[in-house]
């Protein structure tokens, strides 16, 4: 396909269901049944959950107690610090441990400084009777406790965009990914709200971490195609389990997320080499409010 053009959106049948007579009808009771009941095994106990969240809860504690003695890590600052990732959206499945912080610093956040304040977290939790550690990773670090850990998805105001060195401080296209998260977990959050969306989600990450044509594709993509095939109906019905799941792969299969789709191209390029701070909120506010998706596929998604 010539660069800049087009391709239409791929044929959906849910999209086209009153211009084709239907000469057998589906068990969709039952299928939305099964779906159902796989998302039930692969919930959490309240008792796994309650546990990342009680070490969660500790952490972001103490990052908002340090917003308000900013001199409790030297050369730290702290602007906001916000919950992320599955265990916010309560999409997370059974076995999966770990809890998300986003931290927005003021101040530029080198390695060095990042370290410290990791260190600083385990260090007065450990004084709180904690057995917990900290690695260093490359869009922050984590919290580590015997079972359960919490990641520290660091990032930085727009404003010091310009300021940063890629030998010192952490990657900017990283930051980026980590400032994306806080609006894709208040986008989903407000989209979910009374709605199967979670169960659908929860089935989808599954299948997609058992099968590796699938695992590129990110959490946060499946939940926005999760989202897509229960809500965008004809008659703006949400669509039941059954069906929505047998959507998400006939979308799939007619190449949905092939490079150059109207709903997806300027949304998907988001991320890529030649944006920067400058343009990406820009993009984001767009893309959030309109619907759109982007690529995001950090290792650490949830």
């Amino acid at each position: 396909m010539p660069l800049g053009v087009m391709r239409p959106l791929p044929f959906d049948m849910q999209l086209a269901a009153d211009k084709f007579e239907r000469i057998a009808d589906y068990d969709e009771a039952t299928l939305t049944q099964d779906v159902v009941a796989r998302a039930t095994q692969l919930t959490p106990s309240e008792g796994e959950k309650g546990m990342v969240e009680a070490l969660q809860k500790k952490i972001k504690e103490l990052l908002e107690k340090f917003i308000t003695t900013p001199d409790s890590v030297s050369g730290v600052k702290i602007e906001e610090v916000h919950e992320v990732g599955s265990l916010k959206k309560d999409v997370v499945l059974s076995g999966h441990k770990v809890g998300d912080l986003a931290v927005v610093l003021s101040t530029l956040p080198t390695f060095e400084l990042v370290a410290a304040l990791g260190h600083k977290i385990t260090d007065d939790l450990r004084n709180a009777g904690e057995a917990v550690s900290f690695v260093s990773h490359d869009f922050g670090g984590e919290i580590k406790g015997s079972t359960v850990s919490v990641r520290l998805l660091i990032t930085t105001l727009p404003k010091n965009a310009a300021l940063l060195e890629p030998d010192l401080h952490l990657s900017e296209k990283l930051m980026m990914i980590n400032h994306l998260s806080i609006r894709q977990a208040e986008w989903f959050t407000r989209v979910s709200e009374g709605s199967p969306h979670k169960l659908l989600v929860r089935v989808l990450k599954d299948i997609r971490n058992r099968h590796s044509g699938l695992q590129p594709m990110s959490s946060w993509v499946v939940e926005y195609l999760a989202n897509f095939c229960i809500s965008n109906t004809i008659n703006h019905l949400p669509l039941p389990l059954g069906p929505a799941f047998r959507r998400f792969f006939e979308i799939l299969s007619a190449g949905f997320l092939l490079p150059g789709l109207k709903n997806f191209d300027n949304t998907w390029k988001i991320l890529k080499p030649d944006v920067t701070y400058d343009t990406f909120f820009v993009r984001i506010e767009f893309s959030i409010k309109g619907g759109g998706t982007q690529e995001v596929d950090p290792q650490y998604s949830g």
